[in-house]
């Protein structure tokens, strides 16, 4: 609603932005607690909602399980801080030096924009596709070093990790669609293509397990009941066969599931219809 975008670009505080969301939705005949939200994280937009039903938006929380889970692997692999040292000061020279980008098939990308790990998949992407002209044009120039720095098998492997979360970043983000039936399978998906790789090198299983970890500590943990009856519904996923059942663990999991679902659908049918009830009375006793 474009009355939000104009409100909240006036209002900071949780209590201004609660005030004014409360506004907007009373012109709408909605309330606060029966309309659920899908918000960043940011402490102020989560105090405004804290009497409503709030979900993250995951598609912030997987940006962030990928900005901090590179930070870490830069901290803890001295490979891995060697890598974005060696690229970022080749970009940075490619792009200060005259001639250098119109002459590669693809000019290189150094940031630029508001998600980093997109620079980063823009970067990985235009250095592999321009590598080999690289070098000839940096040995004309005396500095082929900068290229030999960047180590082009493990460039590779950060552009298949990016390009596997940007297709399930992509199905999250899409403009107009629904998209909350799609946040529970895409954490199982992202678990599969982060999966450990059997010729890939330490460096990037380092920086797997990090993403890993941090999809676990930042995505798994934001996703709630009406994510899982979002997905249950839709014919798509009904089934749930996007969920492992290898394990005895597995089962287990999936027979839970299928009784919480029970209890979560049922409470919001009981929700919805005390809500009608409550609508009607009104205009029974108007009547």
């Amino acid at each position: 609603m474009q009355e939000f975008k104009y409100l909240l670009t006036f209002c900071c505080t949780g209590v201004n932005i609660s005030d004014a969301i409360d506004a907007v939705l009373s012109e709408y005949g909605l309330s606060v607690p029966e309309t659920p939200a899908t918000t960043d994280h940011g402490s102020n937009i989560v105090a405004a909602l804290k009497n409503g039903v709030r979900l993250d938006c995951l598609c912030h929380r997987l940006h962030t399980v990928l900005e901090t889970a590179w930070k870490d692997t830069r901290r803890d692999n001295p490979d891995a801080a060697g890598y974005e040292t060696a690229i970022s000061e080749l970009c940075r020279f490619a792009k200060q030096s005259t001639g250098i980008q119109e002459q590669l098939p693809k000019s290189l990308k150094h940031g630029g924009d508001t998600r980093p790990w997109v620079s980063m998949f823009r970067r990985a992407e235009s250095v592999e596709a321009s590598y080999d002209a690289l070098v000839s044009v940096l040995t004309g120039k005396d500095r082929l070093d900068l290229i030999a720095g960047v180590n082009r098998a493990f460039n590779r492997e950060v552009l298949e990790i990016k390009k596997s979360v940007k297709e399930v970043f992509e199905s999250l983000e899409k403009g107009n669609d629904v998209t909350l039936m799609l946040v529970v399978p895409s954490y199982y998906l992202l678990l599969q293509k982060l999966a450990p790789g059997i010729r890939e090198s330490s460096t990037a299983q380092v920086f797997k397990e990090k993403l890993r970890h941090y999809l676990d500590a930042k995505f798994w943990s934001s996703i709630k009941a009406l994510h899982w009856m979002a997905t249950f519904i839709d014919p798509s996923f009904k089934h749930l066969e996007f969920l492992p059942q290898s394990t005895a663990d597995d089962a287990r999991f999936r027979r839970n599931l299928m009784q919480d679902l029970d209890t979560w659908l049922m409470e919001e049918l009981n929700t919805v219809t005390e809500i009608l009830n409550g609508r009607s009375r009104p205009d029974e006793q108007a009547g």
